[in-house]
């Protein structure tokens, strides 16, 4: 069979730079386009890339510029690293962790999630961590937006809730307290409709028991993203009267944003339920 070659030594730097040619070049090796390509010569930090979309490489080197975790590393130091990510089902973690350490990994990287679908890597059950930038480009984490814009509201009312690491949400024991201190507010659950305000997204009540709803998990939080997320999932929704019971303020903050833009009519609290804030750390005053 033939094959195609792409040297590192051969390539301009102005076209590599912004990541493009690289993603397209990968992007061929995920979907198996022929001929194959072969890498040749490149930095190791490309190495689990080049596994995680099943290319072929050869003469790796070292990076010009020092990458953490991976300069200063022979080759088969890398591979065992991949061949260990891949055991455990995160290669696609190490991906993101190297891309984040490295400027054209970074960009390659965003082009190509841009440009793949879901189908394009099979799912393997493993843990989604969103704990990072990239994590949120995951084409099979962009999936959750397709069920935010097919969601159509079904009661008059809404109760906005947090998330809980407990999957399903209902198993949570904190979720079960917050439906205890609605009912001690005089208020019956099963007359709302329920959205959980998660980092991976607004998730209703109908999809708690999603697969990717049940495998994900975070360090990181993107609020724009969400705010964006919730202006489509509320964009055909006209509810009456809406609670929001979040415990942690930014996404109260949030809600607010919505009501002022009218998506929501004006959020209620339970004076039981209690904020925390994101941690700000302030240098002491110093007198003169």
């Amino acid at each position: 069979m033939e094959q195609a070659t792409i040297a590192y030594d051969s390539l301009r730097p102005d076209w590599f730079a912004n990541g493009n040619l690289m993603a397209r070049a990968l992007q061929r090796a995920v979907r198996k386009r022929s001929p194959p390509v072969t890498f040749v010569g490149f930095p190791r930090h490309w190495l689990p890339v080049f596994s995680w979309v099943g290319a072929t490489w050869r003469g790796s080197i070292e990076p010009p510029t020092y990458v953490p975790l991976i300069s200063r590393r022979s080759e088969s130091e890398i591979v065992r690293e991949i061949d260990r990510a891949q055991a455990n089902g995160q290669l696609r973690l190490l991906v993101e962790v190297v891309a984040s350490a490295e400027i054209v990994l970074c960009e390659t990287l965003q082009r190509m999630d841009g440009r793949l679908a879901k189908g394009d890597f099979p799912t393997d059950g493993s843990q989604i961590r969103l704990t990072t930038w990239h994590s949120y480009n995951r084409a099979d984490v962009r999936q959750i937006d397709k069920v935010i814009a097919d969601f159509r509201p079904s009661r008059p009312g809404v109760l906005f809730i947090p998330c809980a690491k407990a999957r399903p949400y209902t198993k949570s024991q904190a979720h079960q307290r917050l439906m205890r201190q609605l009912e001690g507010a005089g208020l019956n659950p099963q007359t709302f409709d329920k959205i959980v305000i998660t980092s991976l997204g607004p998730i209703p009540e109908a999809y708690w028991e999603a697969d990717l709803v049940q495998r994900y998990d975070t360090g990181v939080r993107d609020i724009y993203r969400l705010l964006v997320q919730c202006r489509s999932l509320l964009k055909k929704a006209s509810y009456r009267t809406a609670w929001d019971l979040m415990t942690f303020a930014p996404y109260s903050d949030l809600l607010r944003m919505l009501h002022l833009e009218g998506y929501l009519p004006k959020l209620r609290r339970v004076p039981e339920i209690g904020k925390r804030n994101i941690p700000v750390f302030r240098t002491s005053r110093i007198s003169a």
